[in-house]
Order: C-alpha cells, then sequence, then structure tokens
C-alpha cells in the first residue's frame, strides 16, 4: 500500500467487437475495455496512483490497521474481522455516497 513497492501489471486489453453472421468472423471495432484494476484509479500524479480499494488490499491494511498507535482515533487497533468489516464499508460508500477511503499507491 503506501508507500510499499507493487508490482507493474501488464494493461490487458479485452477485444470487443462483433460477430459477423454472414462470414461467421469476429470483427473488432476498435474500441478496447480497460482491465479491471485500471477502472479502481481514481487519480494519478508523476509518483503516485489514487485508487479505490480492493479486497486483495486486506493483508496490507490489516498489516497497519492492527497497530494502537495508527489507530489511535479509534481507540483501538482492528482485528481482522474489524479491518474486513470496515473495508466493506468503503465498498458500500462508493456505491452509496460515491466516495470513501482510498488506497495511495507509490509508483516507485
Amino acid at each position: 500500500m503506501a508507500g510499499g513497492k507493487s508490482a507493474k501489471k501488464k494493461k490487458r486489453s479485452i477485444p470487443h467487437g462483433h460477430y459477423c453472421y454472414v462470414c461467421g468472423e469476429h470483427k473488432a471495432d476498435g474500441i478496447e475495455l480497460p482491465a479491471y484494476e485500471d477502472t479502481l484509479i481514481i487519480a494519478e500524479t508523476e509518483r503516485l496512483k489514487l485508487r479505490r480499494l480492493h479486497s486483495s488490499d486486506m493483508d496490507a491494511l490489516f498489516s497497519v490497521m492492527k497497530k494502537h498507535e495508527v489507530m489511535y482515533a479509534w481507540e483501538h487497533g482492528f482485528s481482522r474481522s474489524e479491518t474486513r468489516k470496515w473495508i466493506n464499508r468503503q465498498f458500500t460508500r462508493y456505491h452509496k455516497d460515491g466516495y470513501g477511503y482510498f488506497a495511495v499507491i507509490s509508483k516507485d
């Protein structure tokens, strides 16, 4: 997560087009759909990406949220269960409110 190194993922494109019933071939229409990971990005700078959280962030978030000194505003460190519930609340906020907490990812 923030400050950590993340592996560069190849950008995948999914061919989009239509099926030609006359010749029996798939015809590309030139539209490329973004990879799922790319749809989570909210903003990007030269050094950072701001993206929506994903369920795969659980271990990284728990490693931070379990520490009392980090979570002092909540007056306790979070358990795995509390961290999972917190992530799920962010998913609800994204859907209901259009925003929530986001992950900051270093490109370095």
